[in-house]
């Protein structure tokens, strides 16, 4: 069965037909990189739970590309809203990391800067980059809803952020508890924070558990910032 590539598109409506227009950054990897035509059949999605298959009307050079479908999906969002917090890390490891965190249904992935966090770290360059990662490995799982990624320059904003709008917060430490993988994932609207490979700091840790998150370990063994960012995301699943 031949391969059906997947593309993020807005749609419209006319008559019985949803006509898909697809975001300009995918036309260039459309037209120029797989060397699509019109007739050639597409999954599209909206990121926003819209989705459904459909045929290439027309391809005008990498800058536009309609596709047409008789009918949209709809897929209805989970009522649980699962994110992680994680400071940065090196270019190339959060490169490796975001693909998986996608995988995992993360909802939300907030990214933020500590005192001894390399600035470009947040160039406008890397926050373009590290958002086509985020799609591409949206479209790779094929999932429905693009996750948020949000970039914070400090602890403070995201600090405030989560505490409205998360139920449950948890930063890994190692002098935290144990998961209770039934009390602890009981509710809806979940945050873990991870820090660096070097750790927070004491004055980030205290700002974090002054705010009301809750200190949770791993176990006994030490892991890199990257591998606990994965083990706790696949606490959701």
């Amino acid at each position: 069965m031949k391969h059906c590539f997947r593309f993020l598109a807005s749609f419209e409506k006319e008559e019985e037909k949803y006509f898909w227009t697809l975001e300009q950054s995918e036309c260039h990897h459309l037209s120029q990189v797989l060397r699509l035509k019109p007739g050639e059949q597409i999954e599209v999605f909206d990121g926003k739970g819209y989705h459904g298959l459909a045929t290439l009307e027309k391809v005008q050079g990498k800058t536009l590309a309609i596709a047409v479908s008789s009918d949209v999906q709809k897929e209805i969002p989970s009522e649980k809203r699962k994110a992680i917090a994680i400071a940065s890390l090196k270019k190339q490891t959060m490169e490796d990391l975001l693909p998986s965190l996608v995988e995992l249904g993360l909802s939300e992935i907030h990214i933020f800067s500590q005192e001894k966090t390399q600035k470009y770290l947040f160039s406008e360059k890397i926050i373009e980059r590290y958002e086509k990662i985020v799609l591409s490995a949206c479209k790779q799982a094929k999932r429905n809803f693009l996750p948020k990624l949000r970039l914070w320059k400090g602890e403070k904003d995201l600090g405030l952020f989560l505490q409205k709008n998360y139920e449950k917060i948890f930063l890994l430490s190692p002098q935290g508890k144990k998961f209770d993988l039934n009390k602890d994932f009981e509710f809806q609207k979940i945050c873990h924070i991870v820090g660096s490979e070097s750790g927070l700091s004491n004055e980030e840790e205290s700002f974090f558990l002054n705010l009301g998150a809750s200190p949770r370990s791993l176990g006994d063994s030490v892991l890199r910032a990257y591998t606990a960012a994965i083990a706790v995301s696949s606490l959701f699943l």
